[in-house]
């Protein structure tokens, strides 16, 4: 973690680039997907916003903020408990360690549930 230099000039997209890297290398499957979504996070903006501003230069604290971040995923932390929230159909969740993260095939059984639902003409409560 130690080249992540607050002294070194890091652009949006070297960061990006870098931390993606460094993520793969520790074993991170989608480490540049994940590496936007921190510094997203820590930038409080999206990820298109990280690419309209591609060639801006973070601030000392900026890079203070995303560094722990950064450390935690490469742990293996999942992603959703360090940014906080998660997505589950068209739903944005707060999440914690005190929670479980909503899997993908959790969204296909209540897909099929509620075709089922609506085939049967049932209705839901």
């Amino acid at each position: 973690m130690s080249n992540l230099d607050r002294r070194r000039d890091w652009t949006v997209l070297k960061l990006i680039e870098w931390s993606g890297q460094y993520l793969e290398e520790k074993g991170v499957e989608r480490g540049r997907l994940d590496a936007e979504h921190l510094l997203a996070h820590a930038m409080s903006t999206t990820r298109l916003d990280l690419y309209l501003q591609y060639d801006r230069l973070l601030s000392g604290p900026e890079l203070d903020q995303y560094r722990p971040l950064l450390t935690r995923r490469a742990r293996r932390e999942p992603l959703q408990y360090i940014v906080g929230r998660a997505g589950f159909r068209n739903l944005e969740l707060e999440v914690d360690q005190a929670v479980l993260i909503p899997r993908p095939e959790t969204e296909i059984l209540v897909d099929e549930v509620l075709q089922w639902v609506s085939e049967n003409k049932l209705k839901i409560p």
